[in-house]
């Protein structure tokens, strides 16, 4: 049945087979939406979405476009665009984007989303162009485009940030922990499913007539080359001038994806050089994180008076615990359980240094923080869901772990999962440790879940092994836990179930989680009380890498507010964690009220008394000045919130000598300047120091002896001060 013809050529075509095919898309649709309706609560933007479905849906099915000649290029040229619109506008939808441009300039709206349109129909080109007909082309684009929205529909869903370019690299971690969650469909996903079917279906409007060989290769060149001259348009237009970094969803999802790309090319900070390094570095010796005058050689010589003279330093053992997803829920209110959620964190911090830490990530990308503590560099330069380990470690790096390890520290780490996480069995030895414990060296261990994630129990019996087997040289230990990692709608066999008072199973995801807080701060408590018995003195840090992705709903019913609205502090609330400093001996009783996690390893180290490097001088020093610098913004010491676009001028200075600092410590390490961020290496030991220290072992034996001590192997376990008097009174000493 033909509707209309056109004198040119062009025509529309139906058919009664077309109706009803149409009848069934319209059908189908229409179910769909009202199904999606009724399970959750849809935008008024999301409803237009899918009224422009429908209609596109039953159009594209009912009517038939055909042309001859150059009309028939024309039309296909408009499908193309209509398909690669539907395309980029489905991605936004699977992403839960806002599609508006909410707090945002229009202009950088309509500019973002253009770009995002220009991305998905540069794959129509290329395809076209090596393959040479349109439908074909069109349809396996669109499917390739399909596969990459719902991969990026898990990753958001799964681990609460969205699926980038640089997250590519990281697709062997991303398939270990996949198992721990659990993939929930919602309104989303049905709309941006439907969306992307109205552009199949589209597609199929597309011709069937293969290009010409006249004109085949000029076209089909023609094509690669519009294709490719989309990237270098948008290298060239500096596109990140438009992205919006506050919120996510701002950003049409192509747009950000290629973005992301373009932000791993860091650009060289101004001014800089070596020896602007240098001098930036210089001018920041005097600073101090602590208020407190305190000397950590004193506290330990007069708490453990013999412990340099058996061992031949006056260094702590440090154990580091950087707990998964180790949160307090209770900055955002009051929050009541029926059982208490951080008993032991809550007494143990009343005798050490503990506060706020605010990390780099949210909800997911544990290495990140990981990074900056050890190296003290921020993250404030790179974009989001970068992954330091995969793109900026690739030879030695200086660290927390490579200045302990100057000063006679055997070198630890523990992690019970799979060494090649974020690229852990790589970067772990360039940092420095000597020694990396990993999923295989926890055959027995307890898990607190079907998927086998191990305790923090586990890892805190790990700890005790190796302290216990350790030798006489200071330890440094870093345990990074899994207990807490996400996927808690899981079952778990052996959890004791905690209950938000009032509001019982209405979060039963945060349920779950506030539970395994409470498992993690039981097992805390043990690890302290074992440590608090020892002979050694010893520092234990304790962190949370990020806050969990739990559901929307806790969140936005806490603060009161949508997550697409929250104030600066509120965005800023949400990379909050708690740190604490505890040891065996007198140290300040500090709170920290809030702090970057690039800080915390000066921090530890100025703790612990051992020497320091240059960087962690200069880090202390801008401390004093911006205590929280991250990806959002910085907190100035005043508690002012500011976003990196509209600092006052002194700011912007002091930001930008931190860039240059960490650009050469972290993008450029070719011309790093060395000297700033280690120590001097240990004193060559001489043979007449080698003597001196045997005889003391020999005499410390007899000690042992004398005074009955049991001595675990590789264990030094420290006499008490009578029986050293006793024991040297009736040597002649």
């Amino acid at each position: 049945m033909r509707i209309f013809t056109a004198d040119a050529g062009f025509r529309i075509k139906s058919s009664y087979r077309r109706f009803i095919w149409a009848s069934a898309v319209f059908i189908i649709i229409l179910s769909f939406w009202t199904a999606v309706n009724r399970l959750d609560e849809i935008s008024e933007t999301y409803n237009r979405i899918w009224a422009l479905a429908l209609v596109l849906g039953t159009a594209g099915t009912v009517f038939k476009v055909e042309a001859d000649g150059w009309p028939r290029y024309f039309i296909d040229c408009a499908l193309i665009c209509l398909i690669a619109s539907l395309v980029s506008t489905g991605f936004d939808v699977f992403q839960g984007a806002s599609i508006s441009s909410g707090e945002d300039s229009a202009y950088y709206f309509l500019i973002r989303n253009g770009y995002a349109f220009l991305i998905a129909l540069s794959l129509y080109l290329i395809f076209y162009a090596l393959i040479g007909r349109i439908r074909a082309a069109g349809i396996t684009a669109t499917v390739l485009w399909f596969v990459m929205a719902v991969i990026s529909y898990v990753v958001i869903t799964t681990r609460g940030e969205r699926l980038l370019f640089s997250d590519i690299l990281g697709v062997g971690t991303a398939l270990e922990v996949v198992d721990s969650y659990k993939v929930e469909l919602n309104s989303n996903f049905y709309l941006g499913a439907t969306v992307f079917a109205v552009a199949l279906l589209w597609c199929f409007q597309l011709s069937r007539v293969k290009v010409s060989r006249k004109r085949r290769w000029a076209v089909r060149l023609f094509s690669l080359a519009a294709g490719c001259l989309v990237y270098v348009f948008f290298s060239l237009s500096e596109p990140t001038q438009y992205f919006y970094s506050w919120l996510d969803n701002q950003n049409a999802y192509l747009y950000h994806f290629m973005v992301n790309e373009e932000m791993l090319k860091i650009k060289k900070p101004e001014g800089y050089s070596q020896e602007k390094v240098a001098e930036i570095i210089d001018g920041g010796q005097n600073g101090r994180i602590l208020r407190t005058d305190y000397n950590a050689k004193e506290s330990i010589d007069v708490s453990f008076p013999y412990y340099k003279y058996n061992t031949g330093t006056d260094n702590p053992n440090i154990i580091v615990i950087m707990n998964e997803s180790f949160t307090d829920l209770r900055t955002y209110g009051d929050l009541e359980t029926s059982e208490p959620m951080l008993e032991n964190f809550d007494q143990i911090k009343e005798e050490s240094i503990y506060g706020t830490l605010y990390t780099e990530v949210y909800g997911g990308g544990t290495a990140d923080s990981e990074y900056s503590f050890f190296t003290g560099n921020s993250l404030f330069m790179t974009p989001a869901s970068t992954r330091p380990y995969q793109l900026y470690v690739r030879n030695d790096t200086p660290s927390l772990i490579s200045t302990l390890n100057s000063q006679g520290y055997v070198s630890s780490a523990i992690h019970p999962m799979p060494p090649e996480n974020w690229n852990r069995s790589v970067v772990y030895p360039l940092l420095g440790f000597e020694n990396f414990c990993s999923f295989s060296s926890f055959p027995d261990a307890e898990t607190s879940r079907s998927q086998n994630i191990i305790t923090d129990s586990a890892t805190y019996d790990k700890v005790i092994e190796l302290y216990e087997n350790k030798g006489k040289d200071p330890l440094f230990l870093f345990d990074l836990t899994m207990q807490n990692h996400g996927g808690y709608g899981q079952s778990y066999d052996n959890l004791e179930q905690v209950q938000i008072t009032g509001s019982e199973g209405q979060y039963p995801e945060t349920e779950q989680f506030i539970s395994l807080i409470r498992a993690s701060d039981v097992a805390f408590g043990d690890l302290v009380d074992y440590f608090s018995d020892v002979y050694e003195p010893t520092v234990i840090c304790m962190f949370g890498d990020h806050q969990p992705n739990l559901t929307d709903g806790f969140y936005e019913d806490s603060l009161d507010s949508s997550r697409d609205d929250l104030t600066l502090e509120e965005q800023q609330t949400q990379q909050e964690t708690p740190f604490i400093i505890w040891a065996n001996y007198d140290i300040p009783h500090e709170q920290i009220e809030r702090m970057s996690v690039n800080y915390l390893s000066t921090l530890v180290a100025e703790t612990a008394g051992v020497e320091e490097t240059p960087y962690n001088r200069y880090l202390a020093s801008l401390y004093q000045q911006i205590p929280v610098i991250d990806r959002k913004g910085i907190i100035t010491s005043d508690g002012t919130y500011y976003r990196y676009d509209d600092m006052p001028q002194d700011l912007q200075s002091t930001v930008n000598d931190y860039k240059i600092v960490v650009y050469n410590n972290m993008i450029d390490p070719e011309n790093r300047y060395e000297e700033l961020f280690r120590t001097g290496s240990q004193p060559a030991v001489t043979e007449e120091a080698k003597q001196v220290k045997e005889t003391e072992d020999v005499r410390l034996e007899q000690f042992r002896v004398y005074a009955g001590i049991d001595v675990p192997a590789g264990n030094i376990l420290m006499p008490g001060k009578a029986d050293i008097s006793r024991w040297l009174l009736e040597n002649g000493e």
